[in-house]
């Protein structure tokens, strides 16, 4: 299974360790089969972002929105959103 995270959350740097360990313990559950997990492109720098305390999940307001934002974000290849 390949997992993309995509996102633009600001301040939450580990979240990326969080979602691996989580697939993870899915794929450990699931006889065989391995877990790739890609990193999508960041807007941001992490340096800068992990001296801030500043956190903003940057959430889209409702599914339009998302699923715009989901199809302009996503590499060429990925799976579309629903």
């Amino acid at each position: 299974m390949k997992v993309g995270i995509y996102h633009d959350m600001v301040g939450y740097s580990n979240i990326d360790k969080i979602v691996y360990d989580v697939f993870d313990k899915v794929m450990g559950q699931v006889e065989g089969g391995s877990l790739v997990v890609q990193k999508g492109r960041e807007g941001k720098r992490r340096g800068s972002e992990s001296q801030s305390l500043k956190r903003d999940l940057n959430v889209c307001e409702g599914l339009d929105e998302a699923l715009k934002l989901a199809k302009v974000t996503s590499p060429p290849g990925s799976a579309a959103p629903l």
